[in-house]
C-alpha cells in the first residue's frame, strides 16, 4: 500500500512539474524536425538559436529524446523562445525534477502489490482507447489539413513519398494560359494528395520533399517558387547531392521502421516534344522483385480506371526497368512514376485540373492498398 501511495505522489509531482513551464509560457513555441544525423546544436543553429541553449532545449523536449539526449527522426521538437530563455534556470530545474520523478516512479511500479481479497465485485477492465478518427497534417494546408480516417486497410504500412526536383531546381518547365509552370509544383501537389489518401487508411506516411507554404492547391496554375526543403534541410543544386540527400533521408527513416511493409514512391513530370502525348509510366529497379510487382500493379490499376472513365481512349502506360539513382540507392522497394509530358497540351489538361490530380492520387492509392493486401497474405 505504501508503494502505491508513493507512486501516486510521484505521479502528481511529475504532472505538476510538466504543467508548470507550459502554463507560464506566454508566447507560442515554434517547432522543428531534425534531418538525418543532426544533433541538438546543429538543429538550434539551423533555426537561428544560440547553441548555448542546448540544456534549455533538452528541458523542453526530454520526453521525446533518446536516453543519451539524442534527436529522433519523425518528431517535432519545441524550440526555445525569448520567454523560455529568460526563465531558463527555472525550466531546467523543473524538467530535472520531472525526469527524476519519472525514473523513480518507473522503478517503484514495476509490480504493484496484490490487492487483499474482498467480497466486493471487482471493477470491470477499462476499455482500450479508441483510435483517432481524424488526424491533422499542416503540410496539406488549411483547407485539407484535417484527414478523416475511413478504415485501417493500410495500418502497418509505411510510405516514403518524394516529389521530383524542388528548391533551386524546378525541373521541366512550360507555359499554360500565358504563365510559367514547372514540374516540381505539380508533382508536389500529387504527392500531397497521395499522402492524404494513404493516411485515410491509417498508413504511416513520410513526405520527404516539403513546402510549408503551399499545401494542396486546387488552382490550375501553380506558381513557381523555391521554398521546398528535404524534410527541413536545404536542397542542393548539384543533382547527385540532391538525389543522395533524398535517398539518405529515406534510408535513415527506414533503418528505424524496417519491420513490416515499407515502400517508396517517386513522382515526376516528363518533358518531351510538344507533339508527344504520353500516358503514366512506371519504372522499377531491375533487381527489385517487390518494386516490379508494385509497378505492374499500378499499371494494371491505371488501365482499369482508363477503361472505365475513358473507354474509347485506351491506355499505353508501360512498366520498365530503370537504373535510376533513387531506385538503386534507396533501401525500401520503390516505384518511379512519370505522370505526363509537361510540354504537351493534352497532357497539361491532366496536370492543371485539380480533379485530375486528385484522381491520379486516388488511383495510385488504390493500387498501393492492393499491393499491401497481397503482401499480408504471403
Amino acid at each position: 500500500m505504501k508503494n502505491i501511495i508513493r507512486h501516486t505522489i510521484a505521479t502528481i509531482l511529475l504532472i505538476t512539474a510538466l504543467i508548470t513551464p507550459a502554463t507560464a509560457q506566454q508566447k507560442a513555441r515554434k517547432t522543428a524536425e531534425p534531418v538525418a544525423g543532426e544533433r541538438i546544436g546543429q538543429l538550434l543553429e539551423r533555426n537561428g538559436i544560440d547553441t548555448k541553449n542546448q540544456k534549455l532545449f533538452i528541458a523542453l523536449n526530454w520526453q521525446i529524446l533518446t536516453k543519451e539526449d539524442g534527436l529522433m527522426m519523425g518528431y517535432k521538437y519545441s524550440l526555445p523562445n525569448a520567454d523560455d530563455i529568460a526563465n531558463a534556470d527555472a525550466i531546467i530545474k523543473k524538467a530535472t525534477e520531472a525526469r527524476q520523478a519519472a525514473a523513480k516512479s518507473k522503478e517503484q511500479t514495476t509490480t504493484p502489490p496484490s490487492a487483499p481479497k474482498t467480497d466486493q465485485p471487482q471493477k470491470a477492465k477499462e476499455k482500450p482507447k479508441e483510435k483517432p478518427k481524424e488526424v491533422i497534417e499542416p503540410l496539406f494546408g488549411k483547407t485539407y489539413e484535417k484527414v478523416a480516417i475511413v478504415d485501417s486497410k493500410l495500418e502497418g504500412a509505411t510510405y516514403y513519398l518524394v516529389s521530383g526536383h524542388g528548391g533551386p531546381d524546378p525541373g521541366a518547365m512550360s507555359t499554360y494560359a500565358g504563365q510559367t509552370v514547372s514540374e516540381d509544383e505539380y508533382a508536389y501537389d500529387v504527392i500531397l494528395r497521395l499522402a492524404r489518401q494513404l493516411m485515410r487508411h491509417r498508413a504511416t506516411v513520410h513526405v520527404i520533399i516539403q513546402d510549408p507554404d503551399d499545401g494542396i492547391r486546387d488552382d490550375a496554375v501553380l506558381p513557381c517558387d523555391d521554398h521546398e526543403t528535404c524534410m527541413g534541410a536545404t536542397i542542393p543544386l548539384d543533382q547527385i547531392q540532391r538525389l543522395r540527400q533524398r535517398s539518405d533521408s529515406i534510408n535513415a527513416l527506414y533503418a528505424k521502421e524496417r519491420k513490416g511493409y515499407c515502400r517508396s514512391v517517386f513522382i515526376h513530370v516528363d518533358s518531351r516534344s510538344k507533339d508527344t502525348r504520353i500516358d503514366i509510366f512506371f519504372y522499377h529497379y531491375m533487381k527489385s522483385v517487390l518494386g516490379e510487382r508494385l509497378a505492374k500493379g499500378l499499371q494494371a490499376k491505371m488501365a482499369q480506371k482508363y477503361a472505365k472513365h475513358q473507354p474509347n481512349r485506351g491506355f499505353s502506360g508501360e512498366v520498365k526497368e530503370r537504373d535510376l539513382f533513387v531506385l538503386r540507392e534507396t533501401n525500401p522497394a520503390g516505384v518511379f512514376i512519370e505522370i505526363g509530358n509537361i510540354q504537351n497540351n493534352m497532357d497539361m489538361v491532366r496536370l492543371v485540373k485539380s480533379s485530375n490530380r486528385e484522381a491520379m492520387a486516388r488511383w495510385i492509392a488504390e493500387a498501393l492498398i492492393e499491393d499491401y493486401a497481397k503482401s499480408t497474405k504471403q
